[in-house]
């Protein structure tokens, strides 16, 4: 089983953990947690010859599973320079804290590894609900966001499509059709999960957003799912491939590697990919064509 994300604790948690033991060598106090990580108890870190003692220091858990965390608060960064030289590496940070990490072999994820986020298709009949975002003009896409802190991606797309149109769905009433996985999402090169998905039973009367949104309409599938655009706006490869599995009756489970689409456009590669799974749903639609599919590129835009 892989470790928690341990560094975002605060020094005073890990402290408060009952099974610590705390311990000395070369001058600098410590304590470990029940994974074995090191957390040096800066207050007690003696500044004179610090570089010296923060190698000497980690020496002994080179080849361990073992990681190094120093949490370093804001008024004691004129040692930064010294923990540098030790080999630390600037790990995450917030209004209170530094953290710096030597990771050794420890199994401890970079900050940043995923962000997940979500959107939504309310299908109506034979027609889909598109938008335009103001972040992304001139592209047909859905309502989309990324998930908050504490939030389950169920509760995001019901929180995002209530924020952006007005309508309103159950948790339950969600079905994932599809699961994007793109990489270098943003400057600390994480990667997106983004889940896709499918809702017919929805509440509410339509009011778009006019913070995020340009505009709203409701479209036939089959013309999302042949049409490189519609009204003016782009659509995407991977949209058009959405709209096919969902004309299908999303019957059948298959991958597709796409050129990457980015939501809000930025220099990439463009060799870039991203990689869709879609998802076997009993929506009761349409007719299976496994032709359609091969798990490359789809190449028939």
């Amino acid at each position: 089983m892989k470790k928690p994300l341990l560094v975002v604790m605060s020094l005073l948690m890990t402290m408060l953990h009952a099974d610590e033991d705390s311990c000395q060598m070369h001058g600098i106090s410590y304590t470990k947690n029940k994974y074995g990580d090191i957390f040096p108890c800066w207050k007690n870190i003696p500044e004179e010859d610090l570089n010296k003692k923060l190698l000497a220091f980690i020496e002994p858990f080179k080849e361990t599973r073992q990681a190094i965390i120093l949490k370093i608060p804001y008024e004691t960064s004129s040692i930064l320079n010294a923990v540098v030289q030790a080999g630390f590496t600037f790990h995450c940070g917030d209004q209170n804290q530094l953290t710096w990490i030597v990771k050794n072999r420890a199994s401890i994820p970079q900050p940043f590894t995923a962000i997940s986020g979500v959107h939504v298709v309310i299908l109506k009949e034979d027609k889909i609900l598109v938008i335009e975002e103001k972040t992304r003009r001139g592209q047909l896409g859905f309502p989309a966001g990324g998930s908050e802190s504490g939030e389950f991606a169920k509760e995001t797309a019901q929180r995002e499509l209530y924020e952006e149109t007005g309508l309103s769905v159950q948790p339950a009433d969600l079905k994932l059709i599809a699961l994007i996985n793109r990489k270098r999402a943003n400057e600390q090169g994480a990667s997106l999960l983004d889940h896709c998905f499918l809702a017919e039973n929805v509440s509410g009367k339509l009011h778009l957003d006019p913070v995020e949104i340009i505009q709203g309409f409701w479209v036939s599938v089959k013309d999302v799912a042949k049409s490189p655009e519609i009204n003016g706006l782009k659509v995407s490869p991977y949209i058009k491939v959405l709209a096919k599995h969902i004309l299908h009756g999303c019957s059948s489970s298959y991958s597709v590697v796409f050129p990457d689409n980015r939501q809000i456009p930025i220099t990439i590669d463009p060799t870039d990919t991203m990689n869709v799974e879609f998802f076997h749903q009993n929506l009761g639609i349409g007719e299976t064509h496994s032709e359609l599919f091969s798990g490359k590129i789809y190449n028939s835009y």
